[in-house]
């Protein structure tokens, strides 16, 4: 076997650059496109017409035009690089991980300092 290999060539076990493996991901929500719907950023507790967008853009990204997920946790490596998604192997059977997600807040203030208002017009 070689002495060295960069982190950045698949290798066997899934430790490779395209091979990242994470587990046990929750859906919090599927979203659509703002061109489709202006409002995907409000919930049902939530009244205020706004988009899944904050104020100024998500850091060093932008704002999201296409459809999107919501997930719970972090994942693995910079922002812009996709990440692919598939179905559990194992089936989850525990409480958590069946218990029902009502969202009742998405907050849109800005990333970039401070940010007090969800909205433009506050």
């Amino acid at each position: 076997h070689p002495s060295r290999v960069q982190y950045t060539v698949a290798r066997a076990g899934q430790k490779g650059y395209h091979h990242r493996t994470e587990m046990n991901k929750k859906v919090y929500r599927v979203g659509t496109a703002v061109a489709k719907d202006p409002r995907n950023g409000t919930c049902k507790a939530d009244l205020t017409d706004k988009t899944i967008n904050p104020m100024g853009g998500f850091p060093r990204y932008g704002s999201v035009q296409n459809d999107f997920l919501i997930l719970k946790g972090c994942t693995p490596g910079p922002i812009k690089r996709p990440l692919t998604l598939r179905k559990t192997l194992v089936p989850q059977v525990s409480r958590k991980s069946q218990e029902k997600i009502e969202l009742k807040f998405i907050d849109t203030s800005s990333k970039m300092g401070h940010g007090r208002f969800q909205t433009f017009e506050e």
